[in-house]
Parts: C-alpha cells; structure tokens; sequence
C-alpha cells in the first residue's frame, strides 16, 4: 500500500524526466495506472529484472528480503518480523 501511495504521488513530469535522462540504464518507470487491483496483480506475477518473479514496476522485496536469508546466522546480521517491531 506504501508503494501505491508513492507511486501515484509521483508527478508525472518527473517520471517523463527520469525516463528521458541523459545515459539513463534499465527499464523506464511506467506511469501508475488508476486501478490498484490490476496493479496489485502485476506487482505479485511480474519482475522488473530477469532476476525478479515479481515486484513489478519498481523491485521485488521477496527476492531482496530472500538474498539475506542464507546470511541470517551472522551476528552482525538480524532478520525481524514486522509485527516485532511494535
């Protein structure tokens, strides 16, 4: 929900200037459709990198939070639940 709210608070010319920038790498930022639904939907099925299944337009947090899981033994590592955090 964070992320819709960011998504379309955006203004749409910066998305155009950030899509047009000089030596611009990777895929343009696609403006925010009206319908969350269908957003939501892309977001759970699509990636935005080959690398990703899923966090389309912007990154998938499954496979960043997922990256760290084999790392979770560390000391200087500490993986906590959101709901801990309250």
């Amino acid at each position: 929900m964070s992320m819709w709210n960011h998504w379309h608070n955006m203004n749409p010319q910066v998305i155009d200037d950030m899509n047009n920038a000089p030596d611009r790498e990777g895929p343009a930022l696609v403006h925010p459709p009206e319908d969350m639904s269908s957003a939501f939907d892309e977001w759970l099925v699509r990636g935005t990198y080959p690398w990703e299944n899923n966090g389309y337009p912007f990154w998938s947090h499954l496979y960043h939070a997922s990256s760290w899981w084999g790392y979770r033994h560390l000391p200087n590592i500490l993986m906590v639940h959101f709901d801990d955090l309250l």
